[in-house]
């Protein structure tokens, strides 16, 4: 939603979740509301991407980058999760990212970025999903007082086992959920979830 929101130009926002059947966007200063109204109305893209812990294409690309640029990329490397690549400056990451991605050979896997608590991240993911909009059933919001609203998301029967066996070989592994080409989350399987719902 912010990413669309400032594509649209919207500079100043504040959005709030006041029920589980709303969401309200205060927008201003915007020169073209029609526009932020249209971007904010579409339905999102939605991918559950296996991250590929084994490459080590960010770790080889980050030892080739400049001193300068070292000491602006953080290169993340955590036992059995792979190599990603943290920065505080988006845009700076997401030059790097193109110009690393446009000289790397990907088959079957792209670069994915996506900010968190004031840093941007890039993992490694496998270019096709394993779930996408075609998997979900239903989405229903949760807001709970002094908390950030929960997306509920409930598969559709044969999306549920998929996600059974995505949970279960992704174990103590990274899934992106990418949102409009953007990871929104990267979260690290504990367990095998045999729920219909993420």
């Amino acid at each position: 939603l912010v990413a669309r929101l400032r594509t649209g130009g919207a500079r100043e926002y504040g959005i709030r979740a006041p029920s589980n059947r709303q969401v309200i966007v205060d927008v201003r200063n915007i020169a073209e509301p029609e526009l932020v109204q249209m971007l904010v109305s579409l339905q999102g893209r939605i991918g559950f991407h296996r991250v590929d812990e084994d490459s080590d294409l960010l770790a080889r690309a980050h030892a080739g980058l400049a001193p300068e640029e070292q000491q602006e990329i953080e290169l993340v490397q955590n036992a059995g999760l792979g190599a990603s690549w943290r920065a505080s400056d988006p845009a700076r990451l997401r030059a790097l990212v193109t110009r690393v991605a446009a000289s790397a050979e990907l088959p079957g896997r792209s670069i994915a970025i996506g900010e968190n608590n004031g840093a941007s991240d890039a993992y490694v993911v496998f270019s096709s999903p394993e779930l996408d909009n075609a998997a979900i059933a239903t989405v229903e919001v949760r807001h709970e007082p002094d908390r950030p609203a929960d997306l509920l998301i409930t598969w559709t029967k044969s999306a549920a086992s998929k996600w059974t066996a995505l949970t279960q070989t992704c174990l103590k592994k990274r899934i992106a959920i990418i949102l409009d080409g953007n990871v929104i989350s990267a979260p690290i399987v504990q367990e095998k979830i045999s729920e219909p719902s993420a």
